[in-house]
């Protein structure tokens, strides 16, 4: 239980438990991102930037469950939460959208 201090009242410990396997997944997952010859390193900047735009929609369309879980996790007032994570899904629009910018496509720069 963990106290409200504001309130005086007890809440709950919210305890996440992970799925070994799924643990498995997602640690290769990342690992595999940042192979030199990786998907996500031979994607062109304007498909990252799609992919960037896409994952603002998705934090959008969530930002009250995740508004909850940084409450939670940092004690900040809610509405607070909600603006940040909205500001947050305006940032990835506005870097998604340089992806491209540069005359309107982007130069191949070989491997790096």
């Amino acid at each position: 239980m963990v106290t409200k201090v504001g309130y005086g009242k007890q809440a709950p410990i919210v305890r996440y438990e992970w799925d070994g396997c799924l643990k498995l997944q997602l640690l290769a997952a990342a690992k595999k991102a940042f192979h030199r010859y990786s998907e996500w390193r031979t994607i062109d900047a304007s498909a990252r930037g799609l992919l960037l735009l896409k994952l603002a929609d998705l934090i959008d369309r969530d930002y009250k469950s995740l508004a909850q879980l940084e409450t939670l996790d940092c004690g900040k007032p809610v509405k607070q939460a909600e603006g940040e994570i909205q500001w947050a899904a305006g940032i990835i629009r506005y870097y998604a959208g340089k992806a491209d910018k540069i005359l309107g496509s982007t130069i191949p720069a070989g491997e790096y």
